[in-house]
């Protein structure tokens, strides 16, 4: 069976995204495909992470966004999901449902929540999600560019499907890891667009 991280940069964030290599390679045992195209603007990195979800490159899939680095605890997930679902999991958005959704809502009507707002920097599935995969795309067809991108589109084909299932929350903000201090990150960090603050951070999860 196999599993391993996937992330798709363009040019902009490909110094950010050679961190997220060098945390893989120091604290994972899992291999990280990094898809990397000069031409992508940002709207074209987020539809990739939707065509992913119906071309994975592994059986067992984990999806960061390029400005993340890991921490030590990030092969666990591979023990929280289940494979099979048919569905991409994601963790809790710490911006809740604070973020308006009315252009999907529009297209697809307004849908009751069945998981909390998911925050798609991180993204675990199978090989069963491409319907998934196909029906984000339809929507984004239907809709335009959406409101948070491919994120908007995750949160109402999973409610609109009535999938619950979730990740717990991994990647904590940088304020967070300011706050607790490195040594005390788990999983990771997702966010940091500063290029020095991500080094000295990975520096710091490092240290012995």
């Amino acid at each position: 069976m196999s599993s391993g991280f996937v992330s798709c940069v363009n040019d902009a964030y490909l110094p950010l995204a050679e961190l997220l290599k060098e945390s893989v390679y120091r604290f994972s045992t899992k291999q990280l495909c990094l898809l990397h195209n000069s031409d992508w603007d940002h709207t074209e990195v987020c539809k990739e992470k939707l065509r992913l979800l119906i071309n994975p490159p592994f059986e067992e899939t984990v999806f960061l966004d390029a400005d993340t680095v890991v921490g030590p605890n990030i092969d666990k997930i591979w023990d929280m999901v289940d494979w099979t679902l048919p569905h991409p999991l994601a963790q809790p958005h710490n911006n809740s449902l604070s973020i308006p959704l009315t252009r999907e809502w529009a297209v697809i009507g307004r849908i009751m929540p069945t998981t909390p707002y998911l925050h798609t920097c991180i993204m675990a599935f199978g090989m069963g999600a491409a319907e998934f995969g196909l029906a984000a795309l339809d929507l984004w067809t239907k809709v335009g560019v959406p409101t948070v991108m491919e994120e908007s589109l995750v949160n109402n084909v999973t409610w609109a499907m009535g999938f619950t299932e979730t990740l717990p929350y991994m990647l904590i903000a940088p304020a967070c890891a300011d706050t607790i201090g490195a040594k005390q990150i788990k999983y990771g960090v997702h966010g940091i667009k500063d290029i020095s603050r991500a080094k000295k951070l990975l520096e710091s999860m490092q240290d012995d």
